[in-house]
């Protein structure tokens, strides 16, 4: 396989030209980059709360079972 060759969905059927990198590979500009990252570290928390939520109604309704 050439540089630039169609695979599946390869990288003309996105719009990319041979020899161009991939959407998803193309480097943003640093201010973007910053934000994005900022954006990022800003949801983990959220999500390390949902997961603490999650486990704690699951150890409550395994207490909840055994001592009931």
């Amino acid at each position: 396989m050439r540089d630039g060759e169609a695979v599946g969905h390869g990288h003309r059927i996105l719009g990319c030209g041979p020899g161009s990198p991939p959407p998803w590979r193309v480097r943003l500009p640093g201010p973007v980059r910053r934000r994005e990252r900022i954006v990022r570290d800003l949801r983990v928390p959220q999500i390390l709360e949902g997961t603490n939520e999650i486990m704690r109604v699951i150890v409550a309704r395994g207490l909840t079972e055994a001592f009931g």
